[in-house]
């Protein structure tokens, strides 16, 4: 489900820059090309700087408020009603190398040096792991999806948006219109405006205006702003006319923006200061269960999908891509990973490649991926030359009907569910993050030295 945090994730990942005398605003007007792009990569050494200055300081702590300005054209009603209306906060301490605490709506990291806890409020659940070495290797043991709800934080943004983890979500600054210092409300600070691309996995990358304001005092940064209309409205034409003749309904769902701006602004900044210790790790409250892994399903109250698990996969016969008709008792004696998707969904799309990832890996084993499109009725020769175009290549099963859907329960795509070879589902997963590809590679590698019967129990 694409959500207005979903952009700013990873807003400033991979952004850093190298500033100008103070005397001196440098900005795009009138310069050549060589020049401009000499502008964007000052711009980025300066907030590589601002990252490095966050990971040598001492301690860190701050409260970061999350506002949205958010105007549909006309009288549509905007899906982001409750973040035009709120203010979001976010707390952050950190002491250098090992020890960080965060806590926002609904999830909270702790990691003292020892142990490392992510607790989902939300799904009523946490987990807990030994910490890393340090606090920036976190995406290494920690969920990456869940650190990326983290990543509206533009501290963390800095810190992990580098990170390999989030590759696939990582925006590239591609112009810098300003560089500048600036003198407002009673403090200096410098100025970058410009422009990221942001890769949905869906044609070309999506422009959104980005502006930030780094302390002269700290060289940290105070507040940053991301204009997210172009975006935003790129993706609901891209999305409606994915839809054809069925994007009328959709469309009422889909407003039009006039502006779609979010800002996050850097309060009580404290920089090497004593933080208590105690601070850093976690005591569950009362009512909150202890996980080895996260129960997708559960957060968003699929219980009747997650109570299959353990049971013998539903049976399904349908029409392929190519016309052919696929039964899932065919593909008995073979691990299968059924993969719920449409075109019209962004992370359904982003996840594609991690699918087709799978697919290559277990090539000529007894492991089958199946899409399973919930796209409109005569969508099939947009399918093709869509999944041409990204070349995909494992197979597809038309459910423009959503029977197959009704049958596991699906309410939210991407799902994916895995049936080991005696056609018993395994497991049910809803939302897809790099990096959980391997761990679906490594739950079939485990189904694959598993006896298979021809009765279907284990």
């Amino acid at each position: 489900m694409l959500h207005a945090r979903t952009l700013s994730v990873t807003a400033i990942a991979g952004l850093c820059l190298f500033g100008a005398p103070a005397h001196q605003a440098l900005a795009q007007e009138h310069l050549t090309e060589e020049a401009r792009e000499d502008l964007r990569e000052q711009a980025v050494r300066i907030l590589e700087a601002t990252a490095m200055r966050y990971r040598e300081i001492e301690t860190y702590r701050d409260r970061v408020e999350i506002q949205y300005d958010i105007t549909t054209k006309g009288d549509a009603p905007s899906p982001f009603a409750d973040e035009e209306a709120g203010t979001e906060r976010l707390d952050l301490s950190i002491i250098n190398p090992n020890q960080i605490a965060f806590t926002g709506e609904g999830i909270e990291l702790y990691s003292d040096g020892t142990n490392t806890w992510l607790a989902i409020e939300w799904f009523g659940q946490y987990m807990k792991t030994t910490a890393p070495d340090t606090y920036m290797d976190l995406p290494d043991t920690v969920e990456p999806m869940m650190l990326a709800a983290m990543l509206n934080h533009p501290a963390l943004s800095l810190i992990f948006g580098s990170h390999e983890a989030f590759a696939d979500f990582a925006p590239e600054l591609t112009s810098v219109e300003r560089i500048d210092f600036e003198l407002a409300e009673g403090r200096q600070y410098r100025l970058i405006e410009g422009t990221m691309h942001y890769s949905m996995g869906m044609g070309d990358p999506l422009p959104v205006k980005v502006r930030f304001e780094l302390s002269t005092d700290t060289d940290l940064l105070e507040r940053a702003e991301y204009d997210m209309t172009e975006l935003y409205n790129t993706m609901r034409e891209n999305m409606l006319a994915m839809m054809g003749d069925d994007a009328g309904e959709m469309g009422m769902e889909l407003p039009e923006y006039e502006r779609f701006v979010m800002r996050a602004n850097v309060l009580d900044m404290q920089i090497n200061q004593i933080l208590d210790a105690e601070a850093f790790s976690y005591d569950p409250p009362a009512g909150m269960e202890l996980v080895d892994s996260f129960d997708f399903g559960g957060g968003w109250d699929d219980s009747q999908q997650m109570e299959l698990v353990g049971d013998e996969a539903p049976a399904f016969s349908e029409r392929t891509l190519e016309g052919d008709t696929l039964a899932l008792e065919d593909l008995r004696g073979k691990v299968v990973l059924l993969d719920f998707w449409a075109m019209w969904c962004m992370p359904c799309v982003q996840a594609l490649p991690h699918f087709q990832t799978i697919h290559e890996h277990f090539d000529g084993q007894d492991v089958i991926v199946l899409g399973v499109n919930r796209d409109p009725h005569d969508s099939e020769d947009r399918m093709k030359k869509f999944l041409e175009e990204r070349e995909i290549t494992f197979g597809h099963v038309l459910d423009f009907d959503g029977e197959v859907a009704a049958k596991y329960h699906v309410s939210g795509i991407p799902c994916s569910v895995l049936i080991d070879a005696n056609g018993v589902i395994r497991d049910i997963g809803v939302g897809f993050a790099p990096g959980k590809e391997k761990e679906l590679i490594a739950r079939i590698e485990a189904l694959l030295e598993e006896p298979s019967d021809d009765g279907g129990d284990e």
